[in-house]
């Protein structure tokens, strides 16, 4: 990652400021915030909380290795858990980077520390690896939970 993730913060806080605040979209209940930042594949993943998402983030690492991409462009990218779908990005401060979506916008969260939980887990979620499907569903039961929900959106 070509910043720090203190100057990730940074950044991301002043577009608050400057573009967001005041707009439906921005919950002034959270503040932006970084969640377990690591190294993960050639880059570095983790989550940024804002007062209008909560993206997975992910910074290569090195910079020019996705300037191929159009910004706006969906890029399929494999962790632990399998291929995920991501979105290219960018910041003028901050160059390329690749987001998933977990919360937009971020109303249902009422202060910080529920924020903080959810993008914990979510990152959680795409860090381990997937288990077979037998091991863990019963095969005499709808399939209902959280999963089974996210998969009828992953297939579009």
């Amino acid at each position: 990652m070509s910043i720090s993730v203190q100057q990730l913060v940074n950044r991301f806080d002043t577009i608050g400021r400057e573009r967001v605040q005041g707009l439906p979209i921005y919950n002034a209940k959270l503040a932006v915030e970084a969640i377990d930042f690591q190294s993960c594949e050639g880059g570095q993943i983790g989550v940024l909380i804002t007062p209008w998402f909560v993206n997975v983030m992910l910074f290569p690492d090195d910079a020019t290795s996705w300037q191929f991409k159009e910004l706006g462009e969906k890029v399929k990218f494999t962790l632990p858990s399998g291929e995920h779908e991501f979105t290219v990005g960018e910041e003028d401060a901050i160059g390329r980077y690749l987001f998933r979506s977990v919360v937009s916008p971020t109303h249902c969260y009422k202060s910080q520390p529920p924020a903080r939980s959810a993008a914990s887990k979510a990152l959680s979620d795409l860090l381990v690896p997937a288990q077979n499907e037998e091991d863990t569903v019963d095969n005499n039961q709808p399939d209902t939970g959280r999963r089974a929900f996210l998969r009828r959106w992953s297939t579009t």
